[in-house]
C-alpha cells in the first residue's frame, strides 16, 4: 500500500470516538435541538465570547445576557451563570436528584446521562430534560 493510505489507516485507528458527544443523538429530541446540544458538546456554539474571538463581534460587549456581569462563554451561558445553574438545580430537584457538579458543559452532560434509574422511562425523562433545558437557555 502506498505509504500516504498506510499513514491514514494509522490515523483512523487511532481516532477516538468521544462517547459523551455521541449521546447527543439518542433520539430523544428534535433533531435541532440534538444538533444544537452537539455543537454545544463540541465547543462549538456561536457565544459572545467565540464571536468576539472570531471577530464578528466587534462593538458589543461579550457580557453574558442573563447575569450582565461574566463573559458569555458556552459553560457559563448554559451551565455557571447563577440563572442558568439555577434552573439545572430546580429540574434535578424535580426528580428528586442532585445536579452533579459543576464542571464544564461537556462534564457535566456525561455526568447527567450516567445517573442511574430503576425504571427506564424516568430515566428517559431525566435525559429529554437536559435537552429541554439546554435548548431554552
Amino acid at each position: 500500500l502506498p505509504k500516504k493510505l498506510l499513514t491514514l489507516m494509522h490515523q483512523a485507528e487511532e481516532a477516538s470516538v468521544d462517547n459523551i458527544v455521541c449521546k447527543a443523538w439518542l433520539k430523544l429530541a428534535p433533531p435541532k435541538v440534538e444538533f444544537f446540544l452537539w455543537l454545544a458538546l463540541l465547543g462549538k456554539l456561536n457565544t459572545k465570547a467565540m464571536l468576539l474571538h472570531k471577530g464578528i463581534l466587534i462593538d458589543g460587549q461579550p457580557t453574558c445576557m442573563f447575569c450582565s456581569v461574566h463573559t458569555e462563554t458556552l459553560d457559563h451561558l448554559l451551565l455557571t451563570c447563577p440563572f442558568s445553574w439555577g434552573i439545572w438545580c430546580d429540574v434535578a430537584t424535580d426528580y428528586g436528584r442532585s445536579p452533579g457538579r459543576l464542571g464544564t458543559f461537556k462534564q457535566f452532560f456525561g455526568n447527567w446521562v450516567e445517573v442511574p434509574f430503576k425504571n427506564k422511562i424516568q430515566r428517559k425523562f431525566w435525559i429529554t430534560s437536559f435537552f429541554a433545558v439546554a435548548w431554552s437557555l
